[in-house]
């Protein structure tokens, strides 16, 4: 039988590492289970998720309850402080060294759960969430671009979420948009250019936001080539094996939209509607802050962003005076105008140099006008496929898809793969059978390439490439250590030719 040793690791005082007093929670940890990677495995309709991490701690110090004055880390426990999971040691040195501090999972500390007991048998609950977590609801606002690549778009939005730049694994994207903002949620903003390439983001095992490419896994080394075989009847033996319905992630007509834009003339496209006696008062000395938005209610329906804010010009674009109706002195000259521009909105700053009070009495804001034209839709069939299932249709959600040219090599390359019924598995593997079992489950990352081989016992007669999707590990109070895979085929994915990768006559469907 075979044992890792586990580190559980929080930052309770938000420095950066692991290595101060009580951060290594390990002696307290009695059963823990985490996982990272899609929702569902599928490389089409499958979405990463935040990853998470659950642990059951003994508490009968009352160490981990928050309002316990004489805890070792009262005032610490709070969200957001860095948590992390890793193997460190055990029997691993001497047998695999490369596993010191091999870490299996990274995240945040979403919150504690102490759950008391009658008879001293405390216990609470650590819940943490992955990277993804800890950006998704932030709201961003990203100025206008055009012709930019779905990566750079990424980077843009990780920035304005305030993500760091060092915790991130950003491959280049394949696709230039032709115009991009982002106006809204940041997982939302990251979903849009995640589907308008076809493209993956999602968390690596050391905390890091990842985004690859559509032809990452048809060059990537670890998904060209299988890293394990996970089999009924020898090699690395499953414990269970389970498969989702088939059905589900057949497509046989793909409907895909392009939106292209125009920029109008320069106008007025936001005006402060208070003037005359309710025009605003802005004291002696102070600063005042107004959003102007674009597309608003006066707007065009068909109006959907903003090219380029201009800069504000005195008694044009905003006028002050010492009265609310603007009938006594003028005293635009002794305002200063700050500006934040953005895709859909604008931040005007006002501060008022004067002695005494003023009024402003007329505030608006120009700028080019970007045009909504008519969505082009572009649908590809495959009639075999629906005389066989039935129409079963995807829309490709991708807001800046640049072409229908593009579009219709996108319709194509999901068409090709899911036009037939493919299998999707999870597999469960014991680490604790041997060293080798235990090797692979701490190994084993998302876009893996692994076989799966379930032609004896399990009768499922499938005998092919997979790439991992999901992966959970479970640890419980006795060491014994379950992995869970959810895997989607590899398919016709190894069909596709990859220039630069691929050998000449062989592979010879083109990938876009």
């Amino acid at each position: 039988m075979s044992e890792a040793v586990y580190k559980i690791l929080v930052d309770w005082n938000g420095d950066g590492d692991f290595v101060d007093a009580n951060e290594d929670i390990t002696d307290d940890v009695m059963s823990l289970e985490m996982n990272r990677g899609r929702d569902y495995a599928s490389q089409l309709t499958g979405r990463s998720t935040a990853g998470s991490m659950t642990a059951t701690l003994e508490n009968s110090s009352g160490k981990y309850n928050s309002f316990n004055t004489s805890s070792a880390i009262f005032g610490s426990i709070l969200p957001g402080r860095a948590v992390q999971v890793r193997t460190d040691g055990g029997q691993f040195p001497y047998t695999f060294p490369h596993f010191f501090g091999s870490t299996l999972w990274t995240g945040f500390l979403d919150k504690i759960e102490p759950q008391p007991s009658l008879h001293n048998a405390h216990r609470a609950i650590l819940r943490a969430t992955g990277p993804l977590a800890k950006i998704s609801q932030k709201k961003i606002d990203v100025a206008m671009t055009t012709d930019i690549l779905t990566s750079d778009a990424v980077d843009d939005v990780l920035d304005a979420a305030g993500w760091p730049a060092g915790d991130r694994e950003i491959a280049t994207g394949l696709t230039t948009m032709k115009r991009w903002w982002a106006n809204g949620k940041a997982i939302t903003a990251l979903r849009e250019i995640e589907q308008s390439e076809n493209g993956f983001v999602w968390e690596t095992n050391d905390g890091n936001i990842a985004y690859n490419d559509r032809q990452f896994r048809m060059t990537n080394a670890k998904s060209l080539t299988s890293q394990a075989t996970y089999s009924d009847a020898g090699n690395t033996a499953y414990s269970t094996i389970e498969q989702a319905d088939p059905i589900r992630e057949i497509f046989n007509i793909v409907d895909s939209g392009v939106q292209t834009y125009t920029v109008g003339s320069l106008a007025v496209l936001w005006t402060l509607s208070e003037s005359g006696a309710s025009s605003p008062l802005i004291e002696a000395g102070a600063t005042r802050t107004w959003v102007g938005s674009y597309p608003n209610a006066s707007s065009a329906v068909n109006a959907a962003s903003v090219n380029a804010w201009t800069t504000l010009v005195e008694n044009t674009d905003y006028e002050a005076n010492s009265a609310a109706d603007g009938s006594a002195v003028d005293k635009s000259s002794v305002l200063t105008v700050t500006l934040t521009k953005y895709a859909t909105s604008i931040t005007i700053q006002i501060l008022n140099n004067d002695a005494a009070g003023v009024y402003l009495t007329k505030l608006q804001a120009r700028g080019t006008p970007v045009i909504a034209a008519d969505i082009a839709r572009v649908v590809t069939e495959d009639a075999t496929s629906k005389a066989l299932y039935g129409e079963r249709v995807y829309p490709i959600s991708g807001a800046f898809i640049p072409t229908t040219d593009e579009a219709e090599d996108y319709n194509n390359f999901v068409l090709a793969i899911y036009k037939d019924p493919t299998p999707v598995l999870k597999v469960t593997i014991s680490g604790n059978r041997d060293d080798a079992h235990m090797m692979e489950v701490l190994t084993r990352d998302i876009s893996d390439r692994v076989t799966v081989v379930a032609t004896g016992n399990s009768g499922l007669g499938i005998n092919e490439a997979f790439f991992v999707e999901t992966i959970k590990h479970r640890v419980d109070s006795h060491m014994n250590h379950w992995t869970t895979f959810n895997l989607a085929p590899v398919g016709s994915f190894a069909g596709f030719w990859v220039v630069g990768y691929s050998v000449g006559g062989t592979d010879m469907m083109l990938a876009y």
